[in-house]
């Protein structure tokens, strides 16, 4: 059983057709909606003090890597401080990015751990199209499709058809690896413990 916040970030839906990219990628979308990270690191007309801490890298095909950091936002007038984390996506130096809040940060988390334990559970049949995903506020998806017994994961940064990993499902649990030690730094950053308690075992995904 999970919760209703992080049934609301997963996507399972059962389609027809096979591609080379997930198909929720050829349906139009509504606008993202900016992060609080985003928007501190885009502001304008005022002073920022950005930090960036490495947390992790994901190789996958095409020689493509998902680069994941730890970042820190301070106006330093009246001391605001903004914590997320960052992805780049990408090749040869053409990349994007897209950003994480923090609660998007330990919700990614958690439906990691789903997604993880979903892979096995489905390859074990022979299926029409099917996504597993989670989608972020600004458009930042993580996840799977299967089409027959065949599977492939994802990482896309953002909206935009560029910025996109693909690699095997048996590297999921180095991605959640890798998210996992992003929130335990922004926690060590902020001072404070994560809010919500990441998942210890794994759901049962039969539900």
């Amino acid at each position: 059983m999970i919760t209703n916040a992080l049934s609301t970030a997963i996507l399972v839906t059962g389609l027809l057709g096979c591609g080379q990219a997930p198909q929720s990628l050829s349906q139009s979308k509504s606008p993202s909606t900016p992060t609080t990270l985003q928007t501190m690191l885009e502001r304008r007309g005022d002073m920022t003090v950005k930090e960036f801490h490495p947390v992790g890298t994901l190789s996958g095909q095409f020689d493509s890597k998902a680069k994941l950091d730890a970042v820190v936002v301070t106006a330093p007038w009246d001391s605001t401080k903004t914590f997320g984390l960052r992805i780049e996506v990408g090749a040869d130096g053409e990349t994007e990015t897209g950003v994480l809040d923090n609660d998007e940060a330990i919700a990614l988390l958690r439906a990691s751990d789903y997604i993880i334990a979903k892979a096995p559970a489905m390859a074990r049949d022979s299926l029409d199209y099917t996504e597993v995903t989670y989608t972020s506020r600004a458009g930042v998806e993580v996840g799977f499709y299967q089409t027959g017994r065949q599977q492939t994961a994802y990482v896309k940064a953002n909206q935009t058809r560029r910025g996109m990993l693909f690699f095997d499902t048996s590297k999921l649990s180095a991605l959640r690896v890798i998210v996992a030690s992003g929130v335990q730094r922004l926690s060590q950053l902020s001072g404070k413990p994560a809010a919500g308690r990441p998942l210890t075992q794994y759901p049962d995904t039969s539900k």
